[in-house]
């Protein structure tokens, strides 16, 4: 927000099921809280869709793109570019400025996707991590409990008898082979 100057900026991650959630909001300016909700939407939304950064000079006299939110909500300069690992974006990157247009450059965007590729990097880096926790925490809880260690499925009569020859000597220290 500092670097490039904007009034406004929040980082929306994309939920399982392609949902928004603002999980960040800064002002340039100290004293005011940011409402994620007074944002133009549509924009976040376009760029996480498509995969592309948006910019404009003046939201509410673009052509290209109509916004009630943007006169609704005194928005003039957006930037918003997506935060991607690999080809999955992961967040979006919104910045506005409501008193100044053409407040953000194309050298800005540049400046702003360098950023996004890190972060959106760390951002899944999080994400596996919490994976490998969870699946760490099943296999430990599954580990403890030597009767849900194996799940074969079968109906014949000979794999069970097997099974419940290895459940027995499991916990010994017996050698076993089993052939076949």
């Amino acid at each position: 927000i500092h670097h490039l100057q904007a009034e406004r900026g929040v980082v929306f991650l994309v939920e399982e099921g392609g949902k928004l959630r603002p999980t960040a909001a800064r002002s340039l300016y100290p004293d005011e809280l940011v409402d994620a909700a007074r944002v133009a939407r549509s924009v976040v939304e376009r760029v996480i869709k498509e995969g592309g950064s948006f910019l404009s000079g003046d939201l509410s006299h673009d052509q290209s793109y109509e916004s009630e939110s943007a006169v609704h909500y005194n928005i003039l300069s957006v930037l918003c570019v997506p935060l991607r690992h690999d080809t999955e974006v992961v967040c979006a990157l919104y910045l506005d400025h409501g008193h100044r247009p053409g407040a953000f450059r194309e050298r800005d965007v540049l400046f702003l996707n360098g950023f996004a590729a890190q972060a959106g990097f760390a951002i899944q880096i999080a994400r596996s991590r919490a994976t490998v926790q969870r699946e760490n925490t099943y296999l430990r809880k599954i580990a403890g409990n030597p009767s849900k260690m194996f799940e074969v499925v079968s109906r014949s009569s000979v794999m069970s008898a097997i099974l419940e020859t290895v459940e027995m000597v499991a916990s010994s220290d017996a050698s076993v082979l089993l052939i076949g």
